[in-house]
């Protein structure tokens, strides 16, 4: 059976090739749009508390921010 993961906040890269999804238990999902397969790209597990916002970062290499219900604000490559 698979734990229950509630989201909080997503979104899409603006190459719409990326989806992160950030959810109630602290953990970050991202997930490759390309070819329309949702493939499981990366999860990160840093946040000590429910991700609160995501937002991707202008710039070529792929990266984003997310924050936590604590005010935690970190930044991904």
């Amino acid at each position: 059976m698979c734990p229950r993961v509630t989201h909080s906040d997503f979104c899409v890269s603006p190459n719409g090739e990326y989806l992160v999804i950030g959810s109630d238990n602290g953990a970050l999902i991202v997930l490759n749009l390309k070819n329309q397969t949702f493939a499981l790209e990366e999860i990160y597990e840093e946040h000590n508390s429910g991700v609160r916002g995501v937002t991707w970062l202008p710039g070529k290499t792929p990266s984003f921010a997310s924050i936590d219900s604590t005010g935690g604000l970190y930044l991904w490559k």
